[in-house]
């Protein structure tokens, strides 16, 4: 994969990994070539973001062209890219031939990104979309670094739509009519999102966006819900220092109160007490003053002072019993109190925390907000990409029976392959043989024209032989015809000497009659040498 450093620190890198096949309207089978991009942020801790556009063969043919005319034709020279007709003229019917362009677009693309004016120009950028991986990137980044943190100000957070100007000032690649529908169709999706997921993943395009919908819906009811769990934590919370105030109101008066009883309760018993020495001392000084007087209606009187001053100590006593409870109460209360005050003081710190889980929440329900605004945008574009995106799963279904088809293809292929590579084998052993043969062949015929011309001679002089033998059978034929005619004239001569001989052995036939039978014998024999001399 090559690598370009393009302005203000940003990096990039491209390559094409894979292609897919897909059919458009009127059975058109096309090829579109995934083209993927890595884009680095300027910041070390940015996170990196991969990116895919589709492009078909003409578009890649379309970016040569705005190349020259933004670059010149000397800055391209020596950089066409491969080419679309002759070998490639049924390149989409064919695997083979669609991988092998695939390298060859890649090794241009490389080449292309190697040349810094090139890697720079604004139509490369554009036709690979940095700009719109630049922006996904920034976004990002800036979610992790508030996920990470949990706070931050808003005049801290990077611009959504910030990216580096020379990205920004890109035109937008729009091809001519039939390679935008091309790419509408294969990608699926709004204008900011076109050709940005594989082909592939169109059909999961609906089910991501439900799943995002419920997560919002959730995101918002959670966030509804913590609202409301705040405001119910503050009102209890002030509540609870309303308790609070009137607890130490409460036990400030309790205390004013225990002291001033406190202090009523020993003045009566300091009291108490004096009016028990004096009357002690009454009663000795009575007896040493007077001792014949009178006692009993003084007794009686001391008995009655002495039976009120126990009942106002018993007052006292139970007063002071419950001073010493109110006392035990306020203890109570102020323990209650230190502990009100610990929780309050806990729940200040909660109430701090959900503070800040509140800000983090606010600042969710901006994020959810704005999200929620983008999902409407998309919203439109989705309804529309739901019948596409089924008839890309169906499209997508039937590449892959194309693709079992084209991988047992592929298979045959290989078969035939080693078939072909067997039989150039055995094409090499009969070229071996064949020239072996050739070498026979040429001896064989420089032996046959030798033999030809061996033949030619005896066919010269057997031609002569053969002349001389039809003169010697033209005069066989005369001898012949004149032996027949001999003949002839010998057949008519043997039937004149037959008709003689007939006559002369009738002749004889009448003399042996007359003869021995010796003598009848030795006739008969030389008649027999007679007839079988003509024969």
């Amino acid at each position: 994969m090559s690598a370009a450093q393009i302005p203000d620190g940003w990096a990039f890198s491209a390559s094409i990994p894979s292609w897919t096949q897909t059919t458009l309207e009127g059975d058109e089978l096309v090829v579109f070539y995934r083209v993927e991009v890595k884009v680095l942020p300027p910041d070390k801790n940015g996170a990196p973001r991969c990116r895919s556009v589709l492009r078909r063969f003409s578009h890649f043919k379309k970016l040569h062209g705005r190349l020259i005319e933004e670059l010149g034709a000397a800055r391209l020279q020596g950089l066409a890219p491969p080419r679309k007709g002759g070998f490639f003229a049924t390149v989409n019917k064919q695997p083979a031939l669609i991988e092998r362009r695939r390298r060859e677009l890649q090794e241009w693309l490389y080449a292309l990104i190697r040349d810094p004016a090139i890697a720079h120009s604004r139509m490369l950028n554009n036709f690979l979309e940095l700009a719109d991986a630049a922006r996904f990137v920034q976004r990002h980044t800036r979610d992790m670094r508030e996920s990470f943190t949990g706070t931050g100000t808003s005049s801290a957070r990077p611009s959504d739509s910030y990216v580096p100007p020379r990205l920004s000032e890109a035109p937008s690649f729009a091809g001519p009519p039939s390679a935008r529908s091309t790419q509408t169709v294969a990608a699926g999706g709004p204008p900011n999102m076109r050709l940005g997921l594989h082909v592939e993943q169109r059909g999961g395009l609906k089910k991501h966006v439900r799943a995002l919908k419920q997560r919002l819906d959730r995101a918002s009811a959670d966030l509804q819900d913590a609202v409301e769990v705040i405001a119910a934590e503050r009102e209890g919370k002030r509540q609870l220092v309303s308790h609070l105030a009137a607890l130490e109101a409460r036990v400030s008066d309790n205390s004013g109160k225990r002291s001033a009883e406190l202090d009523r309760l020993l003045s009566q018993v300091s009291e108490i007490d004096v009016l028990i020495g004096d009357h002690q001392r009454e009663p000795a000084s009575a007896h040493t003053s007077s001792p014949q007087q009178s006692h009993p209606p003084q007794s009686s009187i001391h008995t009655d002072e002495i039976r009120e001053l126990r009942m106002r100590l018993e007052t006292a006593e139970s007063a002071l019993a419950q001073s010493s409870q109110q006392g035990e109460d306020s203890e109570e209360l102020a323990e209650k109190l230190r502990k009100a005050e610990e929780a309050a003081e806990s729940l200040r710190g909660e109430l701090g925390v959900a503070k800040a889980q509140l800000g983090v929440l606010a600042k969710d329900g901006e994020t959810m907000a704005e999200l929620r605004e983008q999902l409407g945008r998309e919203r439109s574009a989705k309804d529309d990409a739901v019948a596409r995106a089924d008839a890309l799963a169906q499209a997508n279904s039937q590449a892959a029976e194309a693709s079992a088809q084209l991988q047992a293809a592929a298979g045959r292929a290989q078969d035939l392959e080693q078939q072909l590579q067997a039989a150039q084998s055995e094409a090499e052993r009969l070229t071996a043989a064949l020239q072996d043969e050739r070498g026979r062949a040429q001896e064989a015929a420089a032996q046959l024209t030798q033999q030809g011309a061996d033949d030619k001679a005896k066919l010269l002089s057997d031609m002569k032989v053969l002349a001389r033998e039809a003169a010697e059978a033209e005069a066989a034929a005369k001898l012949e015809s004149a032996v027949t005619s001999a003949r002839a004239e010998g057949d008519q001569r043997m039937e004149l000497a037959s008709a003689g001989l007939k006559a002369e052995a009738a002749r004889q036939m009448e003399e042996r009659l007359k003869l021995k039978p010796g003598e009848k014998r030795q006739a008969l024999t030389w008649n027999g040498q007679q007839r079988q001399r003509p024969g």
